[in-house]
């Protein structure tokens, strides 16, 4: 999932972009892609399988949560840059 690096908290109407790994592009295209997508204004927030993790946590600690506690771990984690390497520019 990538994100605008000028987002401050992260909302439901946040803009996210989910890029699929494309398993016929090289090594050099693979690259270039990201370059792009960097120099667009975005930067990676989290992986599908980082996104399940969060979701898998949270049920464990609270088995009926809402979108609202969803959110506060989602910024949480972004707020804090925890587990979640956010490309620097």
């Amino acid at each position: 999932m990538w994100i605008s690096r000028d987002i401050e908290e992260l909302t439901p109407e946040t803009a996210c972009y989910m890029v699929k790994y494309d398993p016929y592009l090289s090594a050099e295209e693979q690259d270039q892609r990201y370059v792009e997508l960097v120099r667009s204004g975005l930067v990676c927030f989290l992986l599908k399988c980082q996104l399940k993790e969060l979701k898998y946590n949270l049920r464990s600690q609270k088995r009926n949560y809402d979108d609202g506690d969803l959110y506060l771990a989602l910024n949480y984690f972004w707020r804090n840059d925890k587990f979640i390497g956010l490309a620097s520019t």
